[in-house]
This record gives C-alpha cells, sequence and structure tokens, in this order.
C-alpha cells in the first residue's frame, strides 16, 4: 500500500471514530448565557403612621328661635325706618321659614 492510501485510510478511521463518540460529547454550539439572576429587592423603609386625627369637635346648630326673633327685630326696625323694600323682603323671608306664623302672612 501507498503512503497515500494508508494516509486516506487512518483519515477515514478518525472520521469514524469520531462520528461514533458525538453523542457523548457536548455540542459545539452552547446556548448564550441567561441574563443574571436578579438581586433581591432591598427591604421597603420602615414607614411611620401619620398622627392620629384629632377628634372632631361636635357642632351643634344655633336654635332657630333667636335667629327668626333676630330677623323679626330687623323687619320692625326698618319698618319705623319707612324702609318698606327690605322690610317686605324680612317679612318674606320669615313667612317662608314659619308658612303658619299669621303675624308674618299679616305683614306682608
Amino acid at each position: 500500500m501507498s503512503a497515500t492510501a494508508w494516509l486516506r485510510l487512518l483519515v477515514c478511521l478518525g472520521a469514524a471514530l469520531l462520528a461514533s463518540c458525538a453523542p457523548l460529547r457536548r455540542p459545539i454550539r452552547e446556548e448564550p448565557p441567561g441574563p443574571p439572576p436578579a438581586a433581591p429587592a432591598p427591604p421597603p423603609p420602615a414607614v411611620e403612621a401619620p398622627p392620629a386625627a384629632p377628634p372632631p369637635i361636635p357642632v351643634t346648630p344655633a336654635p332657630a328661635v333667636p335667629r327668626r326673633r333676630e330677623r323679626e327685630n330687623r323687619a320692625l326696625d326698618l319698618l319705623h325706618k319707612d324702609e318698606l323694600a327690605r322690610a317686605l323682603i324680612e317679612w318674606k323671608i320669615l313667612r317662608a321659614l314659619d308658612p303658619e306664623n299669621t303675624e308674618y302672612r299679616k305683614q306682608v
């Protein structure tokens, strides 16, 4: 056999040997490495609770009688000053507040 034939035989045997061992070898192309694992997030800073709101102050409405009396006194004063248009407005407001009152109806 010539040297060239021997060389061809060795190349073929080497190729056959490599082909039979191929499943045992790692793949030539490896998957690219993924992103590095994310670092755990730091714990959120401690938040202080806002101070408690003071309790609401109870609001009691003023009684309606003194306001009506004030408005009635104002209307009477306007009548004495001969400011009839302004007095009429006061009497109409009083009549709207208390439609059953005969005095307010009479004044209007």
